[in-house]
Order: structure tokens, then sequence, then C-alpha cells
């Protein structure tokens, strides 16, 4: 027989705090890159060579891509914002979106029309399914339920149906060599989602004694790097791949920032390390 578990409820969960050099540094850089793509230039002009499906679906990419583009800015400016109020577990939704469109951007940075086709395929799948959920629901009527009619049907290019694996994460991120950003969506899609997971920050049980406490709030350590390190790396994903629409967006920073990166994470390293030694 063993005895019921006692609850004890604390406020906040804190680890730790104080500023962190490295954490600064990476959202210094974060900064930077948001401030460098507020002043790139728009993508060149289109100039199509037919009026068929595949060329206007290439200049489609193209808005997908700067559209894209701008969501992962804006994005990792909210997830900053929320970083600096000690949000960084809340801010798991942003961070998983931020990384899946990184990611995606790769895909389409490549396929270009037949990717875009693809997501036209997927968008009027989607209303398809908006439209069946009706039946358990409140539901259209008038116009607005032939809008909804006619978002579901869509005619495609039969050669790009091939692109529909690359409608999953997954597949995208292999395909590209994406593996950690893969991972990183992986775990903010845990933390995001009513997983287990997502619940175990506010609250610690210790198996041992069967006593733990409960938390109406978490912070992070403030050494915790993965909420701004995993930004820098998705936003320069992310201008990277806006690059090969306008070579000259950023000239020669993507190599500086990436070259920056690495020594905020080599220092870090090196500081752990002597952090660690112990004393003779």
């Amino acid at each position: 027989h063993s005895e019921p578990a006692l609850w004890v409820e604390s406020t906040c969960h804190t680890p730790a705090m104080g500023g962190d050099a490295f954490d600064v540094r990476l959202v210094a850089l974060v900064e930077e890159m948001i401030a460098a793509w507020r002043e790139a230039p728009n993508p060149p002009p289109i100039m199509l060579p037919n009026d068929t499906r595949s060329s206007l679906s290439d200049a489609g990419a193209t808005a997908v891509m700067w559209g894209w583009t701008a969501r992962v800015i804006r994005t990792a400016e909210a997830a900053l914002s929320l970083h600096r109020d000690g949000f960084d577990t809340e801010a798991a939704p942003l961070m998983r979106s931020i990384v899946e469109h990184a990611i995606a951007l790769a895909w389409v940075a490549d396929k270009r029309g037949a990717a875009f086709q693809t997501l036209a395929r997927e968008r009027a799948e989607g209303w398809s399914r908006f439209q069946d959920a009706q039946k358990n629901g409140w539901a259209l009527d008038g116009e607005a339920a032939a809008q909804l009619e006619r978002a579901t049907v869509v005619e495609t290019d039969k050669d790009t149906i091939k692109e529909d694996v690359h409608r999953r994460t997954a597949h995208r991120a292999q395909t590209y060599k994406l593996g950690s950003l893969y991972q990183a969506w992986l775990y903010e899609t845990w933390l995001s989602h009513p997983t287990l997971i997502s619940a175990e920050p506010y609250f610690h049980l210790d198996a041992g004694s069967g006593k733990g406490r409960l938390y109406r709030a978490v912070a992070v350590a403030a050494d915790d790097l993965k909420l701004s390190g995993g930004v820098a790396i998705a936003v320069h994903t992310s201008l990277a791949h806006y690059e090969t629409l306008h070579e000259d967006a950023f000239p020669g920073r993507l190599q500086v920032w990436a070259g920056t990166f690495e020594q905020i994470m080599s220092d870090r390293r090196a500081a752990s390390s002597v952090d660690d030694t112990p004393p003779a």
C-alpha cells in the first residue's frame, strides 16, 4: 500500500536566472538579420514566357516564398518578445511555425511552380474538410456556401502530383537534409499540442517520495539557448532561401551571420568547459 501523492503548489518554477551573455549575443544576431530583411530588395520581376498554368505557378511560388519569409521574420519577432518576458515554454507554437516554414522554404525554393500547385491542392483539400465538418456543426449558406464549394475544387498539372509527398514536414526535411531543424520541429510540436510533454513543465513528481509540486508558471534558465539559438538558425535558413530569388538580397552577409553564430556557440562551449573544470 502506498500513500497518495502529496501535491504542493508553487507560484512559479524559476531556475537560477541572470543575464546570459551568449543569449544576448544570439538575440542581437537575430535582430541584425531581421533588420537586414526589412531593407532587402523585393523579388525581381518575373517574365512569363506564356500564360500557362505552369508559368503562372512559378510566379505564385515567388509570392509564397516572400510570404513565408515574412511570416518567419514576424513570428521570430513575436517569439523574441515572449522570450524577453520569460515565456519561452509558451512560445512553442511560434517556434514550431518558424521552424516548419524554414523547412518548407527549401522545398518551394527548389520546386517552385510544382510546389505551388501542390500547395493549391492542399488548400482545396483543406476547404473540403472544412465543408465536411459542417455536418456536425454550424453551416454556411447562400453565397458563402457557394464560395466554399468553389474553393474545394482546383485544377493542377498531373506531373506535379508526385510532389504531394513533400506536403509532409518529415519528407521535406529528409529531401533537403534538414534533420536538425526537423528534430527541433518535433520537439516544439510535442510542446505545442496537448501531450504529456506539454504538461510536464508545470509539475514535478518525485517518484521516490510520491510527492510533487505544481507550478502556475515556469521560467527557463537564463543560459538556456534553445529559443534564441533556434530562432537564429531558422531565420538564417529562411533568408538563405529568399536569396535564391534575389542574389543581391544579403551580399556576403549570410556567411558572416553563420560565422557569428558558430563563434557564439564556440565561446559558449569553451565557457562551459571552464565552468566544469574541477578545482585543483
